[in-house]
């Protein structure tokens, strides 16, 4: 019998030595015990408090009555086969009677636990009762303390958001001159043999690039953390993705002379993800890596996690450098936070681990480290394979043709993407009636296959689509190589005027820009008449001259004008092969160009580049990037309006007339 059930108990039988048997192990055990012979002194044992009653049956009808009238306590025939009236029996020896009294004293501590919680709720219950009280009376208060700091937070945000816009702007376009300028002196000193200024040139131009590239890494960080960085996915070659990167970070590494080799695994090849930064990721933990190793060695190690669907890229960084201790891996991500080097001869701002930890969680993946001091460091960063599995390839089919019976050199072919099935047949059957042929997908996913399997000529989207909708589909399109030339015209329910304008860029490039970035976006827009002028749109005179020279120099003829309005001027006089054009100027800005030259029937060909410094929101950049050639409002086409849009994209027209009939 455990100590820790005592316990009072009335014993009530003749005179035998069974019971003091009883009695002795209980008193033993720490219980409270009285014996009874008769009623008298049964009723005054009950009246110093009784918690169990063992009570034998020879003798138990004189007490039945009494005891079956007192509330809480347990009683125990002994010598009895069943429980009966009472709350347990044992059989008439000593062991049984002791088991069923401790059976009887574990549920009286049991009971007695219970009452304790129950009081105990009762207080807590009062004293909640009471803080609710307190929070009534106080709440009215807070809700207007939480709305004022709400409101706060939004103004402060607003305020941040501006001040970078403005700030890139300002900071960009002074730097932009900078850069560009000791650029071309380099090229005039070179040709005039005083190569010895070469170097002095080439100081003012890295500290440029390194304010720049502050500028960038705080700008980034804020970007990240206001919620405003979007990604942008796309198949990407990951050998073609690390020699890029490894690219970048090559005149580093050999100024602390060292080497950087890259394996790659033999199942790893490419991935579904934002190329731009996971270039970025790379190319800061590259860089790290170079600026705490000398005379040593770099890894950039590529394989896939191989657990079942698993689906993750593991990219790692492996250097033999002067690593970190424990203390210092800790806070390596932290911002502004530097490994100690005494002799501050590394450099950078503390910013890029960081920014790379945000972009790695930004793409779905993780950023860790392992490193000891004294023996380099080895950065992990785990993304997604896919990034987003709603653009996936769709195995199953429903085009009526198949592969092998397009005839490329036959008319031109136009994909409509549309979850409606009586729009994408009414589409169809004009378009067929007009000499196209039409292929049709049914989803977003669907589309994108088709897109890459059959490689029409056009793609009529819909905007509004379950699951996968347009946009996404029409940034998988545009982020395929094999795809990205395809025209597409969006169709959608609703007039959105301010995607249509800037979709209407063919490039987009961002302030300042290098010799190299400018001729690559030039190149990339195909300029067939280089009879014709180059139209430079830039309110800042020292930009203007500096980008002027630059274009000269490689034999193009240039136009210059300080704002929109000189803009739509100089095309009335000479229509430019292209535009490069500034969107922040007084008097006309470039949104406003845009959408005068988009509207003009003779100017709309014109190719565009986007020179800017100005910070545009993520959506509006992404759809920049996109190049979308139109959007057609699906309230208001008729049937000449969009066979005439998809004739001009295409670049053939039909000789079969077209009804004048709406559709």
């Amino acid at each position: 019998m455990r100590k820790d059930w005592p316990s009072t108990a009335l014993l009530i039988a003749d005179a035998n030595a069974a019971f003091r048997e009883i009695r002795n192990q209980l008193m033993a055990a720490g219980w409270t015990v009285q014996l009874a012979t008769d009623d008298a002194g049964a009723r005054e044992a009950i009246k110093s408090g009784i918690g169990v009653a063992l009570i034998d049956v020879q003798i138990e009808s004189g007490f039945r009555d009494l005891l079956r009238e007192q509330e809480g306590i347990l009683c125990i025939r002994y010598g009895a086969e069943s429980a009966d009236w009472a709350w347990d029996s044992c059989r008439g020896n000593v062991p049984s009677a002791i088991e069923a009294l401790s059976r009887a004293g574990r549920t009286m501590s049991l009971k007695k636990r219970v009452e304790d919680l129950q009081r105990e709720r009762v207080t807590l219950d009062m004293e909640a009762s009471r803080l609710r009280a307190r929070v009534s009376d106080t709440q009215p208060d807070l809700h207007a303390q939480i709305a004022t700091l709400r409101a706060q937070m939004t103004e402060a945000n607003h305020a941040k958001s501006a001040f970078l816009a403005n700030m890139s702007h300002e900071l960009r376009t002074p730097l932009n001159a900078i850069l560009g300028y000791s650029e071309l002196l380099q090229e005039d000193v070179r040709e005039f043999g005083a190569d010895e200024l070469v170097s002095d040139l080439q100081k003012i131009h890295d500290s440029g690039q390194s304010l720049l590239n502050l500028i960038n890494d705080i700008l980034d960080l804020a970007r990240i953390e206001a919620g405003r960085a979007e990604v942008y996915p796309q198949l990407v070659d990951i050998h073609d993705l690390c020699v890029d990167a490894i690219g970048s970070v090559r005149d580093l590494a050999a100024e602390h002379h060292n080497t950087i080799d890259l394996d790659i695994g033999p199942t790893v090849t490419t991935l579904f993800s934002d190329q731009r930064k996971t270039r970025q990721c790379l190319r800061n933990l590259l860089s790290n890596a170079c600026k705490f190793t000398d005379n040593g060695k770099i890894v950039l190690r590529v394989m896939a996690d191989d657990t079942p669907g698993a689906g993750t890229i593991i990219f790692e960084v492996e250097d033999n450098g002067i690593g970190m201790s424990q203390d210092q891996c800790a806070e390596i991500f932290r911002e502004f936070v530097q490994s100690e080097d005494p002799a501050r001869k590394r450099g950078g701002t503390g910013l890029g681990l960081t920014i790379t930890l945000r972009l790695a969680e930004l793409l779905g993946g993780s950023l860790s480290v392992q490193s000891e001091l004294g023996k380099g460091a080895i950065f992990r960063l785990e993304i997604p394979d896919q990034l987003d599995a709603e653009i996936t390839e769709d195995p199953e089919w429903t085009a009526d043709s198949d592969e092998a019976s397009i005839d490329k050199s036959a008319a031109p072919m136009v994909l409509i993407v549309d979850n409606d099935d009586a729009m994408r047949n009414h589409l169809g059957n004009f378009l067929t009636a007009e000499g196209y042929r039409v292929l049709q997908a049914r989803s977003g996913s669907e589309g994108v296959s088709f897109a890459e399997r059959f490689r029409p000529d056009i793609i009529c989207l819909d905007a509004v689509m379950p699951e996968v909708d347009g946009w996404a589909t029409l940034k998988a399109i545009k982020s395929r190589t094999s795809t990205a030339h395809i025209p597409v015209v969006m169709i959608t329910m609703v007039d959105d005027r301010s995607r249509g304008i800037v979709l209407g860029a063919s490039e987009y490039l961002v302030k300042p820009i290098g010799k190299e970035a400018l001729l690559q976006a030039i190149a990339n827009v195909q300029i067939l008449n280089a009879s014709e002028p180059i139209l430079l749109v830039e309110d800042d005179s020292l930009t203007r001259d500096m980008t002027a020279r630059m274009l000269r120099a490689e034999g193009y003829r240039v136009m210059e004008a300080e704002n929109g309005r000189v803009a739509l001027e100089r095309i009335t006089e000479v229509r430019p092969a292209l535009i490069l054009l500034d969107l922040m100027m007084p008097e006309l800005d470039g949104f406003s160009v845009v959408t005068a030259v988009r509207r003009h029937p003779d100017w709309r060909e014109i190719p565009i580049v986007v020179v800017t410094a100005m910070e545009l929101p993520p959506s509006q950049r992404g759809l920049l990037e996109l190049q979308v050639e139109t959007i057609v409002g699906k309230a208001g086409y008729d049937r000449n309006s969009l066979v005439e849009e998809v004739r001009r994209i295409v670049g053939q027209c039909v000789s079969i007339p077209s009804p004048v009939s709406p559709l």
